[in-house]
C-alpha cells in the first residue's frame, strides 16, 4: 500500500493509504486527556475530508501494558456525546 504522509508531530502521524483508500493513524506517543481528545478530534476531521471508506489505528506506540482509564466519566461521556 502507497501511504503519503500529510501530518506528523511528536504525537501522531496521519497517512493517506491510496491503494486501501484508508486513512492510517498512529499515535508515536502516549496520549491521555487533553492530548488523546485532540488527537482523536484531529483523526476524525482527517477521515471526514478524505474519499477514505477505511481507518487504520496503530496504538501500540510506547505502550507499556498498563491501560489508563480516566476517572472522569462525565467529562469522556459528555465528550463523546458532543461527536
Amino acid at each position: 500500500m502507497s501511504r503519503t504522509v500529510d501530518t506528523e508531530t511528536e504525537l501522531s502521524t496521519v497517512e493517506f493509504g491510496d491503494g486501501l483508500r484508508a486513512v492510517v493513524f498512529t499515535w508515536n506517543d502516549v496520549a491521555a486527556g487533553e492530548q488523546f481528545r485532540q488527537g482523536a478530534n484531529d483523526l476524525l476531521g482527517y477521515f471526514q475530508s478524505k474519499t477514505a471508506s477505511k481507518l487504520i489505528v496503530d496504538g501500540a506506540a510506547d505502550f507499556d501494558g498498563e491501560m489508563r482509564v480516566t476517572d472522569d466519566v462525565t467529562e469522556a461521556r459528555e465528550w463523546i456525546a458532543s461527536k
